[in-house]
């Protein structure tokens, strides 16, 4: 959805913090699994209204320049969840942070350019952080980061986003994202591309035309 803001800026931030991307603390897990134990900390509210059909989790792996990164998408009623994890390995195994961005969306009206697609309109107003190994805990430690000095793997922190590096590719993400959609068989959702170097941040900017990759329907756990 926003990857190529997030690789950018979340692979200056791994730099910064010394964290290569072989290395794995004691403990750290291989599994996709792992990087979603214990992410929800009451961040979705009780009754988040009507099942949409984007209801449920959607995700994939990608891979550049010797990092796997993995995207996903959680809806439920009308709040949504946006999950970028960087990991050990290309085939997404062994994760070593998570930024996670909440908030809520709304269903627009069906387009012709992009053929097949709707518009959706996202609101994210939360913003996480979470180290997956302890090199890079220990790491956020030193540097205080976001003025935090008590990260842990596997801990999830409230970050805001406008005080620390961590955030930077959270910062348009804070802003009112106007994209479109198109689910194929139910199983695989592909949202707009920005044209060129916009954002989506403006109703004219809205993209006409769907990234080449999607993100894939996963088990779904109600929060």
């Amino acid at each position: 959805m926003v990857y190529r803001v997030f690789f950018g800026i979340v692979f200056q931030i791994l730099l910064v913090f010394g964290v290569v991307a072989c290395q794995k603390g004691p403990n750290d897990g291989d599994d996709f699994a792992t990087d979603f134990t214990g992410i929800n900390d009451g961040r979705w509210s009780t009754n988040t209204g009507e099942p949409t059909e984007l209801q449920g989790e959607w995700s994939g792996c990608r891979n550049a320049s010797g990092i796997g990164s993995r995207e996903t998408l959680t809806f439920q009623g009308n709040e949504v969840e946006y999950a970028y994890t960087i990991h050990a390995s290309l085939d997404c195994r062994g994760p070593l942070l998570e930024l996670i961005a909440h908030g809520s969306f709304e269903i627009g009206d069906a387009t012709d350019i992009p053929a097949n697609g709707k518009k959706i309109t996202l609101r994210f107003t939360q913003f996480y952080a979470t180290p997956r190994t302890q090199n890079l805990a220990s790491s956020l430690n030193t540097e205080n980061a976001c003025g935090i000095n008590q990260w842990q793997s596997g801990r999830t922190m409230a970050i805001a986003t406008s005080s620390c590096s961590l955030n930077e590719a959270l910062r348009n993400l804070s802003q009112t994202n106007y994209s479109v959609f198109t689910v194929v068989d139910g199983a695989t959702i592909f949202l707009g591309e920005p044209a060129g170097t916009l954002n989506a941040l403006t109703e004219a900017t809205r993209p006409d035309h769907f990234y080449s990759h999607g993100l894939t329907k996963t088990p779904f756990t109600n929060y």
